[in-house]
């Protein structure tokens, strides 16, 4: 329940004198002539905003915040020749289950005929008033079973017409905002799925199962997009016309700036309002003017900016933003309020799934659950309440094969992020960025991180062999030459050989050369792996020692040691795989000995080895067998 706060009292705020020095500069509070608050600021400190949940009625009539209230509702139907129906609700954990237990086992198709069933789940009784209502219509091929189903409850619909009937029925839905999401290439469907699409919905398309969760979660942050309001909260005070009180509200939608100048008039007596006075790209918009009260447990003004929208050329985008402060609308600061910021969705939505379960999605169809269930939890981790929460990680395939589920942290903790699940055909796993080209933040598997906001992950694939920038002159491989995995042992070679052999002595060993360094065609790296992958030098291996912390631990049961970057916190696995003198193998699993390209002398060569104590430096007889890891420049 909002109330007002009855008072007479007259707040006047003033800037301290020192002008010249902005960092010295002091917001002031005067009450009957006294200053009741004092506090330094600079220009350019950041205030934040708070987003709250749902708008409900007090006992008066009025509109006010109420927190912890459920603004997501969920329906889904999963059809074949059967349509299974779960009822708009906001038991998501149930929602999911029923996704999770819908079978692809009927060759039947009757899409348009669940796209009507899924709109009329909306006049249900006793649902709550939505403020935004959406569907999403996802199928894999031509209608073929929708006439059938209308023919049994005596609607006679001729095959042709399935989709416009679908159309029909979905267009008399009052503010319908619908998605249509194609799988496969089928130019026809294509025209027949755009039949489908409503109000600020679009058409997606996904041709293969490795794009179901990335397209799935982009009609999600679309969704999100368009159901987030914000509120704006703010000190009271006595604020005119001829001294208002201004907000400059920044931002930015992947890059596309824009602001907003408003100006705030009102006292804690008759309530506030604020007006846009200048907009400026005319991308962002809100509904104005703006009436806000007073919150009496909080004692912050708050106003609500209702419908909140970043729209460039007809497409609404997701879009960050900061508030700016004035008192006089030429001197702006940050952070003078202390006020609060946690993104939420804070309309109540009501979204209906239809999913098509018929069994001409194939392998496809289990990722096609999951897609849709992490859907769900993307709109469900929008958490409306909490300002330090949990934050969720999700992680696409961006062209490889598979699945990987979302791992959920607590927010700002430091975590680690999972190790790759994709494959591809033909690529090289090399990592993860924030962008699907590459152009974002980068990760790599296992990477120590701040966990501070959602995010997904998409796969980096190269030709090759995946490496690790350690901060370091070089790039270090992330297994042994001949190696199939981090923890494999891979091959062993003799010191300019380039092949691995079933012994190692004085007796089978014919490289005669001296060479400061090896040459490229006697570099076991570089002839087995090609491109400008080499053996490190001595130099190299040197700064892999000193500049990373080597820890001793087990990888799949195998024994080495993490060497953890002090430049960047990124690491790599080696493992312990001994060394070949004959044809034994000698301790393995206690140390690891890999050659520099570097000599020692006419009959020993240089390099590094480690054991539970940590690593060192040796040479050795050339003609042993030891292990490669490779280096990129």
């Amino acid at each position: 329940m909002k109330k007002f706060f009855l008072t007479t009292m007259v707040l006047l705020l003033s800037l301290g004198a020192m002008a010249q020095n902005t960092a010295d500069r002091t917001l002031q509070l005067y009450y009957g002539g006294e200053i009741i608050y004092s506090r330094a600021i600079s220009l350019l400190d950041s205030l934040n905003f708070k987003i709250k949940t749902n708008l409900d009625k007090d006992e008066d009539g009025s509109e006010s915040i109420t927190d912890g209230e459920d603004p997501i509702y969920i329906g889904v139907i999963g059809f074949h020749q059967i349509v299974n129906q779960f009822a708009i609700s906001n038991d998501l954990e149930k929602a999911k289950s029923f996704i999770r237990s819908q079978n692809n086992d009927k060759d039947f198709t009757a899409f348009a005929y669940s796209v009507s069933k899924g709109n009329s789940m909306f006049d249900a009784p006793d649902l709550p008033e939505f403020d935004k209502i959406f569907m999403l219509n996802f199928s894999d091929g031509t209608d073929n079973y929708s006439n059938m189903k209308w023919g049994e409850e005596g609607r006679m619909v001729p095959s042709p017409a399935v989709y416009d009937t679908a159309k029909f029925d979905i267009s008399k839905r009052e503010n319908l905002n619908s998605y249509a999401l194609g799988f496969g290439d089928d130019q026809g469907f294509k025209v027949q799925m755009q039949k489908l699409v409503m109000g600020s919905g679009d058409y997606y398309n996904a041709q293969s199962s490795s794009d179901l969760q990335g397209t799935f979660n982009e009609i999600a942050e679309s969704i999100i997009a368009s159901a987030k309001n914000v509120l704006l909260k703010t000190n009271p005070g006595y604020f005119t016309e001829e001294y208002g009180k201004y907000f400059r509200l920044r931002f930015d939608a992947n890059g596309i700036k824009d602001s907003i100048d408003t100006k705030m008039i009102g006292n804690p007596t008759d309530g506030f309002t604020l007006k846009i006075i200048k907009g400026y790209n005319n991308y962002a918009n809100f509904d104005n003017p703006v009436q806000g009260v007073v919150n009496e447990e909080s004692g912050k003004v708050e106003l609500p900016l209702n419908n909140l929208k970043f729209i460039v050329d007809g497409e609404e985008l997701q879009f960050d933003f900061d508030i700016l402060f004035s008192l006089d609308n030429e001197l702006w600061y940050e952070d003078v309020e202390e006020a609060s910021k946690a993104e939420s969705i804070s309309k109540r939505i009501a979204v209906v799934l239809v999913l098509d379960c018929s069994t001409s999605m194939g392998e496809a169809f289990e990722p096609m659950k999951e897609a849709a269930i992490d859907f769900i939890e993307t709109l469900e981790n929008m958490d409306p309440n909490a300002e330090i929460g949990t934050i969720r990680i999700k992680f696409d395939a961006n062209g490889g094969e598979g699945t990987m589920p979302s791992v959920t942290f607590e927010q700002n903790t430091y975590q680690y992020i999972p190790n790759n699940t994709f494959t591809h055909s033909t690529l090289v796993f090399k990592g993860w960025n924030t962008k699907a080209d590459g152009s974002g933040d980068s990760y790599t598997n296992g990477q120590y991180f701040y966990a501070n906001q959602n995010m997904t992950l998409y796969a980096q694939w190269e030709e090759g062999y995946e490496y690790v920038d350690l901060g370091l002159s070089v790039k270090w491989a992330t297994m042994n030459v001949g190696a199939t995995s981090p923890e494999d042992y891979g091959d062993y070679f003799a010191w300019g050989e380039t092949s691995p052999k079933s012994s190692y002595n004085s007796s089978n060993y014919y490289y005669s050369s001296n060479p400061a360094t090896l040459p490229l065609n006697k570099d076991a790296a570089n002839v087995n792996w090609g491109g400008d992958w080499r053996m490190p030098t001595k130099a190299e291996q040197d700064e892999l020692r000193t500049k990373c912390t080597w820890t001793w631990t087990t990888l799949n049961g195998v024994k080495g040691c993490k060497v953890t970057s002090k430049q960047n916190g990124k690491s790599i696995f080696i493992p312990a795989a001994g060394y070949k003198d004959y044809s034994s193998t000698t301790d393995a699993g206690v140390y690891g000995d890999y050659w520099s390209s570097s000599r020692y002398s006419n009959n020993s060569s240089h390099l590094f080895n480690f054991n539970n104590s940590g690593p060192g430096e040796k040479n050795f007889s050339r003609y042993r067998g030891l292990s490669v890891r490779a280096v990129l420049p």
